[in-house]
């Protein structure tokens, strides 16, 4: 991998958001790209439906990426699937997953400020705190959180925040030393939150 400069990655989750409020947290990091990674471009909130959204984030200057294809929950490899349950680390393998990975990568490098874009407004109910931002990581990005009050959260936090949640539940053994308990609070967080087929 390029060792080029990373420019921070972001993560929101448009929610309920009225529009002009999602657009005030993108302006607030000086977002200039919003990556789309819900699996399908569609929102039973019209303001976040795919062309009609690009649309408005045209308007202010945002370019719109749709890479749900390649970093979506809702998988088409029938690999990542155990008992119908999208398994995160299986989809972490997948040759297409690592090709949105890698474009988001180059964006990063390339000086771009991206917010990757999901529903969810709490990144820990999201994949794209467990699967995308985990990834990346892992690749030396820099990955922060908007949170709906505007405040960030860093993905060491979310971390923190897992492990405390999984401590809290007894799902692992704390002699197992942090970066196990880190491995097991997002294993066991994944599959609360993964797609389910039925």
């Amino acid at each position: 991998m390029s060792t080029r400069h990373i420019e921070m990655i972001y993560t929101i989750g448009h929610s309920n958001h009225r529009l002009d409020k999602f657009m005030s947290l993108l302006k607030k990091y000086d977002i200039d790209v919003l990556v789309d990674v819900r699996s399908r471009p569609w929102s039973r909130w019209k303001q976040f439906v795919g062309e009609g959204l690009a649309a408005s984030l045209r308007s202010e200057g945002i370019v719109y990426e749709w890479l749900g294809g390649e970093l979506g929950a809702r998988r088409e490899e029938e690999g990542c699937y155990v008992e119908g349950v999208a398994v995160y680390e299986q989809v972490a393998e997948l040759p297409r997953f690592h090709e949105g990975i890698e474009r988001v990568m180059e964006m990063a490098q390339g000086g771009r400020r991206l917010a990757l874009m999901c529903a969810e407004r709490e990144p820990w109910d999201c994949h794209r705190a467990i699967l995308v931002a985990r990834e990346l990581s892992g690749r030396g990005a820099v990955v922060s959180h908007v949170m709906g009050d505007g405040d960030l959260m860093s993905q060491a936090e979310i971390e923190v925040y897992l492990v405390n949640r999984m401590r809290s539940r007894h799902l692992f053994n704390v002699m197992d030393g942090y970066e196990e308990a880190v491995r097991v609070a997002y294993e066991a967080r994944g599959l609360e939150i993964a797609y389910r087929k039925f």
